[in-house]
């Protein structure tokens, strides 16, 4: 048996994402850095990638509008990974073809040191295309981690400080990790490339059940689960919360009450950070009670929404870029 050359070596013993701290250096060169070079031969793959947030990581109107006030390099490492893609935006190289409308592309999970990676054992066909080589980092969750787990960049250094997002440290702790479900059962169904997560409302609301149990005349309780998910919900950006609200109507224009379910990190006089989380824990759930006064108007109709938006930029984008209606009915 040949032994490998050293560059595939090295490549097989580094991690191939870098939590935002470094761009994607894949050791491609021009066009084939582009997802549309993948279509001819991947058009299922390429349509699914498409129509998904990774191909709109870095032109989402979310993304955008919180981009323009930091411009922040580490911003660039996750939603426009390419070390070509970070490039063109901060020293405005106007390269063909322009990558970064193409956010998460196919050269930024499957390209490295110019040669392709798959999860599987590559065919015969696949071997003629072009160099490749089997990396079964592909299918793990710590794969994913590469982008969707990472400390806050000015404070990495303190050792017991919060993680700005955790997705992955929620994973290893829950029951879909000890079920041997990973983050691709979910999110790429046998290989599927359409990435469904947050910004699909019948995703999440298939994972989400809640319940209603009156306690008296004037006190009901909601029991919200997460059902067969392997994080808390919401998970990722912190600035992702779930809003219930009890209200007078059924468009919920008069709300008398809500609760919100979120994860905050808040700065301590000493400099440290300290966190507060009320999301519903993996494949739990979280009981939210309400009271009013008797004698007052009691709340008919309820709402849970999925809010997306930093509060900050909220008052300058349209309603349906910063929250969604997941469930709602009468009380």
């Amino acid at each position: 048996m040949r032994p490998l050359p050293l560059a595939l070596l090295v490549l097989a013993s580094a991690p191939l994402f870098t939590r935002g701290r470094a761009p994607v250096v894949t050791g491609g060169q021009g066009p084939t850095l582009s997802a549309r070079e993948c279509q001819p031969c991947h058009e299922r793959e390429y349509q699914q990638w498409s129509g998904s947030r990774h191909a709109q990581a870095f032109s989402n109107t979310l993304f955008t509008a919180s981009f323009a006030e930091s411009n922040a390099p580490g911003c660039v490492n996750c939603h426009a990974p390419l070390a070509e893609q970070r490039a063109q935006h901060f020293q405005g190289e106007a390269t063909k073809p322009a990558l970064l409308p193409e956010g998460v592309n196919c050269a930024v999970c499957h390209l490295r040191e110019g040669t392709l990676l798959t999860r599987r054992d590559p065919s015969e066909a696949a071997l003629e295309a072009h160099p490749i080589r089997r990396e079964p980092a592909l299918g793990t969750p710590d794969f994913c981690g590469g982008c969707h787990e990472f400390p806050f960049p000015d404070l990495g250094r303190q050792a017991s400080a919060p993680l700005m997002q955790e997705t992955l440290t929620e994973w290893r702790a829950s029951t879909a990790a000890r079920n041997g479900q990973t983050c691709q059962s979910c999110h790429m169904p046998e290989g599927a490339h359409a990435f469904p997560g947050g910004h699909d409302l019948d995703f999440v609301r298939g994972a989400l059940k809640l319940e209603w149990q009156r306690q008296g005349p004037s006190k009901v309780c909601a029991v919200v689960r997460a059902r067969n998910v392997g994080h808390a919900v919401p998970t990722g950006d912190l600035f992702r919360r779930l809003r219930l609200r009890l209200c007078e109507d059924a468009a919920c224009e008069r709300p008398v009450r809500q609760r919100l379910m979120s994860r905050r990190i808040i700065a301590t006089a000493g400099g440290a950070l300290k966190e507060t989380d009320t999301r519903i824990p993996a494949n739990a759930e979280r009981t939210e009670c309400f009271e009013w006064s008797k004698g007052t108007t009691a709340p008919a109709h309820w709402t849970l929404e999925l809010l997306y938006a930093e509060p900050r930029i909220e008052s300058h984008l349209p309603d349906a870029e910063t929250r969604a209606v997941l469930l709602s009915g009468p009380l």
